[in-house]
């Protein structure tokens, strides 16, 4: 059972440039950066940084091998020699983690010999720059589970107040064709002790084939929840029909806590059909209050060929599921053309009746301020490959970051578009978010490059400016839609700092104008940065 709720705000120029005018403008005019002295050189694929007590603990992990490093928070130099922690062979990182003010790093491991795959956690021992050696063993499963490209056999994801974690994996299908699987998915909860609440491994209501797009969540409840979009045909594009009817509808289900019997009765809680606004790109999270809320875009304006694109949006879509009453509220917020450079990631084309449309914005898992309001934070990105085969190499382009204040019930308390232009894999990187005190963060790179899409074949033009350089922005908007810039430095400005290029891999904060980030200095070694700003 639903109820829909439609409600449209579309945004004008004229009403962006008063809303912006509206608010005061703070403006830091100074700095003091540190930078650390070169972290030794090693391999790895990614890593992440956590301070406490004045201690900064960076985690680098390549394979089945983490390397520690632990540096001071004052100076940031090194405190001790690095730590090398080489796990047995088969073992794939998932993530690393702060729960209950404790800090673990979550890996899962192939069992050949016994064909299990098994999820493990340990803990990080902040004192010594290591991990515990206890070994955790949070899930054991027979069989083969589905790895994905870009992702982990478990996925992980949190309820509002932290208090519950879901992790949940896919089993191999039993046949290679799509129309005949339904998909068969572990769900394991488990609390902020990361003990067992409870598990399943749950058979979807749809065949593979059907089921285009799917997301889970999980509650402070325990209660876990599933959002997909379910073709009607076996199509897997997703289309219009001659009257113009989608063929799709969206279908929430949700997994009660420790539910031993669940049957299509216990789990489907809404369906939503969509007629007008065509909703793509969804993500679901638990709200503070009585909702679990997804955010996405949308579109109402086709191609010729009536084909949905996910890839063109023409707006921001909310939607609000009631965990007590199941019941769906919809809400939609309108793009205007002109919060965007004319130039920036477009493409050619004909379009059937194309107006105020935007390419590649992806929108993130709600965030929310101190009040319970709902922040959505939108990005524009695309990509293309250089080279051929394995040779090829996937560069990312970023462009404007869009933020959206929603109230409980909708409406838009205030929007901010953060206008920015970032280009070439090595000088910048998408944007970083963090909420602290009221504030919300963002920083990112930006450069004089103009970018320009066009064709199927994802051409790239770009007019560099070879004087232009980068600079590194810190962004800030605070609960009431306040907002502050800081254009931190130049990279053309950066020797004196002996400062390369800004390509954090985390950030972190120590209190409400203080961060910190990794960077290259000139002789690409990767060393820590600390940013004081300064009224």
């Amino acid at each position: 059972m639903y109820i829909l709720v439609k409600r449209l705000i579309l945004f004008s120029a004229s009403l962006i440039g008063l809303s912006n005018a509206s608010f005061s403008q703070k403006v830091f005019d100074k700095a003091k950066v540190m930078v650390g002295p070169p972290i030794e050189k090693f391999d790895y694929y990614w890593s992440n940084h956590y301070c406490k007590d004045e201690k900064i603990v960076g985690l680098f992990f390549k394979k089945s091998t983490i390397t520690i490093v632990s540096s001071s928070a004052k100076d940031l130099k090194p405190i001790s020699k690095k730590v090398t922690i080489k796990l047995p062979s088969g073992t794939s990182f998932i993530s690393s983690e702060k729960i209950k003010n404790k800090y673990f790093v979550f890996y899962s491991r192939w069992n050949r010999k016994k064909v299990l795959d098994e999820l493990f956690c340990r803990q990080i021992d902040f004192n010594h720059g290591t991990l515990f050696d206890e070994e955790i063993l949070l899930i054991s499963t027979s069989g083969k589970l589905v790895h994905k490209e870009y992702s982990s056999k478990f996925e992980m994801t949190f309820s509002y107040d932290s208090s519950k974690i879901l992790f949940k994996y896919q089993v191999q299908p039993k046949y290679t064709n799509d129309s005949k699987n339904y998909a068969l998915n572990g769900l394991f909860v488990f609390d902020s002790n990361l003990k067992l609440s409870w598990g399943e491994e749950v058979e979807m209501l749809h065949t593979e084939k059907k089921m285009y797009d799917t997301k889970f969540a999980v509650d402070k409840y325990g209660n876990a929840y599933i959002y997909s979009v379910i073709l009607k045909t076996n199509d897997r594009k997703l289309k219009l029909d001659k009257e113009n009817d989608p063929n799709y509808f969206i279908e929430i289900i949700r997994i009660p806590s420790g539910s031993a019997n669940i049957t299509k009765n216990t789990m489907v809680i809404a369906n939503l059909y969509p007629k007008e606004e065509y909703i793509h790109n969804m993500t679901i999270t638990e709200g503070p209050g009585d909702d679990m809320i997804c955010s996405g875009t949308y579109n109402f304006n086709q191609s010729e060929d009536l084909e949905i694109s996910p890839f063109i949006s023409n707006g921001i879509a909310l939607l609000r599921v009631s965990k007590s009453s199941n019941k769906i509220y919809s809400d939609y917020y309108e793009f205007d053309p002109s919060l965007l450079a004319k130039d920036k990631f477009e493409r050619k084309g004909k379009l059937k009746g194309q107006k105020n449309w935007i390419h590649g914005m992806i929108v993130f898992p709600v965030k929310f301020d101190k009040s319970g309001n709902t922040i959505i934070l939108a990005e524009q990105q695309t990509w293309h490959m250089i080279g051929v085969g394995e040779q090829s190499t996937r560069i990312r382009y970023y462009g404007d970051i869009f933020v959206y204040n929603v109230s409980d019930n909708g409406e838009l308390n205030w929007f901010k578009p953060i206008p920015k232009t970032q280009t070439n894999h090595y000088l910048s990187f998408k944007h970083m978010y963090n909420e602290l005190k009221g504030y919300h963060y963002f920083v990112y790179s930006i450069n004089p490059v103009t970018i320009r899409m066009y064709n199927k074949e994802m051409e790239i033009i770009k007019d560099v400016d070879q004087n232009g350089g980068n600079v590194l922005v810190l962004y800030g908007i605070d609960d009431e839609g306040d907002t502050f810039t800081y254009p931190i430095f130049q990279v053309e400005e950066s020797k004196q700092s002996k400062l390369k290029s800004f390509y954090p891999q985390s950030i972190f904060y120590n209190n409400i104008n203080t961060f910190m980030l990794t960077s290259l200095d000139g002789k690409d070694n990767r060393v820590l940065v600390n940013i004081v700003l300064k009224k």
